[in-house]
């Protein structure tokens, strides 16, 4: 038996939560289980909650730093290095100051690429690759034709 909401999508299974059931209804967005946010009944990935006030953006707002910004536009916390405006991404720093994973092979400290399951930088093999055959260079762009 699944309670409905007002927008017609279910609210999340208790088995989800460890046989607890969430009071946040889900995405009317069919196939998605994410939490709704605000009054639109979506989740932030499908246009849910408050969006960015700077003009011509579309990215969702986020909480601290400059009020109703995304974090290009001064929302969110920002990074802790003096001199830097940039957005943290963990530790209270961002990427360039040691936010986020670091790269696993020995003695480098560089950031990981996104894209593969090891945490490598672009330099030791992390990030995509050319598909071209017999190169290993990290790909700029998209690696189909």
């Amino acid at each position: 038996m699944s309670k409905r909401n007002f927008y017609g999508t279910g609210w999340a299974a208790a088995e989800e939560y460890g046989g607890r059931t969430s009071k946040v209804p889900r995405c009317a967005v069919a196939g998605c289980g994410k939490g709704s946010r605000g009054a639109s009944g979506r989740c932030k990935a499908h246009g849910g909650g408050k969006l960015c006030e700077e003009p011509g953006c579309k990215a969702a707002s986020v909480y601290g730093g400059k009020a109703n910004r995304c974090i290009t536009h001064g929302g969110g916390q920002r990074c802790e290095e003096p001199g830097c405006d940039k957005g943290a991404y963990s530790r209270g720093v961002c990427v360039k100051h040691g936010g986020g994973p670091r790269c696993e092979e020995p003695g480098c400290g560089k950031a990981a690429a996104k894209g593969r399951d090891e945490y490598l930088c672009k330099n030791h093999g992390g990030g995509k690759r050319c598909e071209e055959p017999n190169c290993s260079k990290s790909a700029i762009g998209p690696t189909k034709r």
